[in-house]
């Protein structure tokens, strides 16, 4: 049986509070401060979770890394893209999820979800990637934590990565389609747990 790519979207670090009428000065030194902190960081954090990740049975494929935001938040960010089967790729989650006090630790998984989800978890099932262009990182960022019907994504390079639930994937699309360019989207399920969950 091939092994089960799975997408780990994490973090080492906690979140910010962005103000979206802040000045566009404070989302450029969140910006310039992610970005110049990133290399070190997040070197460490692939090796441990790497670690983590042989332990649980599962293996790190590759990382991308960027900023993930929110309404009204962001954070840096790692994509790391892993195989093995369901109950490793969940173990390695809840293990991060602990070890780095994340509230929010997410696996996507190609549609149609393998193995049995968690009860009660939430769901996604559209995995949309947007191009910014030549618009400026910190402006982008400040539309992001303002945007009414986007529940959160990653910035990661020239692009943007938005998970969205299929009864939100038509009204977040809308507002993004105004300023970015639609790259493609993929179906997925999405699978979240936090610090608690361990």
């Amino acid at each position: 049986m091939t092994p089960t790519p799975v997408l780990l979207t994490a973090t080492w670090a906690q979140s910010t509070d962005l103000d979206p009428a802040a000045p566009l000065e404070r989302f450029r030194a969140f910006v310039d401060g992610v970005r110049s902190e990133l290399p070190g960081p997040a070197g460490a954090f692939r090796a441990r979770v790497t670690a983590l990740a042989g332990a649980a049975g599962a293996t790190v494929r590759a990382m991308e890394t960027g900023i993930g935001f929110w309404p009204g938040g962001a954070e840096p960010t790692a994509r790391l893209a892993l195989t093995g089967e369901p109950d490793s790729a969940r173990e390695l989650a809840r293990a991060v999820a602990a070890e780095f006090d994340q509230d929010a630790v997410q696996l996507v998984w190609p549609a149609p979800l393998p193995g049995t989800p968690d009860p009660g978890l939430p769901w996604a099932d559209v995995q949309v990637r947007y191009a910014t262009g030549d618009l400026p990182a910190d402006e982008v960022l400040r539309r992001l934590v303002a945007a009414a019907d986007v529940p959160g994504g990653a910035l990661v390079g020239r692009d943007l990565v938005v998970d969205l639930p299929a009864d939100a994937a038509a009204d977040a699309h809308r507002e993004l389609s105004g300023w970015l360019a639609l790259v493609g989207w993929t179906r997925c399920s999405t699978e979240r747990c936090g610090a608690a969950d361990r």
